[in-house]
């Protein structure tokens, strides 16, 4: 029984995490798209806290993580050094 309701608040917060992740990928996405360099900055940092935190509370798996971040940097890097070249 304890199982249980150990297992549906961690369902819980892992959904919770999951969610959030989802949400400041976009978000990182969406301000690297905009070629806004402060927004995209801002908006990696806090990608960047999502994931770990839902890395450090065991929603996402640490090379899940780490997989994820460096995507986002290097369309980061990308996105910059194409408008540099411009």
């Amino acid at each position: 029984m304890k199982r249980l309701r150990v297992a549906h608040r961690r369902s819980i917060r892992n959904r919770c995490l999951s969610s959030r992740v989802a949400a400041s990928v976009d978000a990182a996405r969406h301000a690297i798209g905009m070629m806004c360099k402060e927004e995209a900055f801002r908006a990696l940092a806090s990608m960047e806290r999502s994931i770990d935190m839902a890395q450090a509370k065991g929603a996402m798996h640490r090379n899940n993580a780490a997989r994820r971040k460096r995507a986002l940097y290097t369309l980061a890097a990308h996105a910059q050094r194409n408008d540099a070249k411009a």
